[in-house]
């Protein structure tokens, strides 16, 4: 019979592979987009098109302070750190996975301000703003975290 922290280490294991799989992915759309240049298609007609941008802004594109970002991040990714090792020493696999995916999806947006002074977008629903996989990673992260919140006695520790 396996013991409860040989449980948890094992889904931290596989937690941390999946995560290092997802930032790749990640990394791969975005030279992918790159590399298509300024070439635009639709992907399903009238919901989603393929629309290279450089987004020098925060989230939606509202402009970016360079100093309070750089000044601002560390505190915000070990701040999540932090919320992540203490949702792993409480057994909340569910937290864990949802701040997983917010801290691989602005590593992902940081390596990009990092490597083209902008975080690559790419993915164009219409009516919305254009967007990339970090950003679906940090957007299911957050509700993953509502949820989590709104049912938080009926989601059981592991």
């Amino acid at each position: 019979m396996k013991s409860a922290l040989t449980t948890r280490r094992l889904r931290l294991s596989v937690l941390i592979v999946v995560l290092a799989a997802l930032f790749i992915t990640d990394a791969w759309s975005k030279a992918f987009a790159l590399g298509r240049g300024e070439q635009d298609w639709t992907l399903i007609p009238g919901v989603l098109r393929w629309e290279l941008t450089h987004n020098t802004g925060i989230a939606f594109g509202l402009p970016l302070v360079s100093w309070f970002f750089w000044a601002l991040i560390p505190v915000l990714i070990g701040g999540l750190g932090y919320a992540a090792y203490k949702k792993y020493r409480q057994g909340r696999f569910f937290e864990l996975v949802a701040l997983g995916g917010i801290i691989v999806g602005a590593l992902g947006n940081i390596v990009d301000r990092l490597r083209y002074g902008a975080v690559i977008d790419f993915l164009h629903i219409t009516y919305w703003h254009v967007f990339n996989l970090a950003d679906v990673y940090i957007t299911v992260g957050v509700v993953g975290l509502i949820i989590s919140m709104l049912y938080e006695k009926k989601i059981p520790k592991t």
